[in-house]
């Protein structure tokens, strides 16, 4: 199978809510994706719970890194991708189930090269709500968008749950060993692109 989407997932000692965030993306309605777990040096039974799902589903790959940040975490899932399409995800995050239809499609109907998401904040599972609002879908270049994200309390200036082109990222790798890293990248990569959707 060629994935359209590689889903990233950096894990550090996640454990207590891994299987859930792992499920929400193995569930989803969208099924032509690969989901690229980077372990980061975890110390407790995040790797194992991760290496038992990968036994389980041919889509997930799991690779394990001395502690060294998510930035690099990422930067490895991205250079192992085998798709042209990145989605990230933290290892505490939940998936609408069918959130990665949604954005394939307004990717292939827009051709944008970054999808920004609105994201909500919950405590439970099932304090989410069933169904996605896909809102107004606004179509804007890059510095339009990053004003809107950096203003909007319901825009995450985080990578996860955004969709990107992968050559954007390759080009664009994530900054090591700094803080607030989601942000700088976000800044940097909404600043070089023309259509975010």
């Amino acid at each position: 199978m060629n994935p359209k989407i590689s889903v990233i997932m950096p894990v550090y000692n996640s454990a207590k809510y891994l299987s859930d965030s792992i499920q929400s993306v193995l569930e989803q309605t969208f099924y032509e994706l690969e989901l690229i777990i980077v372990d980061d040096g975890s110390n407790d039974e995040s790797l194992d719970i991760a290496r038992k799902f990968e036994k389980k589903d041919e889509r997930i790959q799991v690779f394990s890194q001395q502690n060294m940040g998510p930035s690099v975490a990422r930067n490895k899932g991205v250079r192992v991708a085998s798709s042209d399409l990145i989605f990230f995800i933290d290892s505490d995050d939940l998936l609408y189930i069918d959130i990665l239809k949604c954005l394939y499609n307004y990717y292939c109907d827009h051709e944008a090269e970054i999808i920004l998401c609105e994201t909500k904040i919950f405590s439970k599972r099932k304090d989410l709500p069933e169904k996605i609002d896909e809102g107004n879908i606004k179509v804007l270049d890059g510095k339009n968008a990053l004003v809107v994200a950096l203003e909007s309390p319901k825009l995450e200036v985080s990578v996860c749950g955004n969709l990107y082109g992968r050559s954007l990222l390759e080009k664009n790798p994530f900054k090591e060993n700094v803080l607030f890293e989601d942000l700088a990248a976000t800044v940097c990569l909404l600043k070089q692109v023309n259509t975010v959707l």
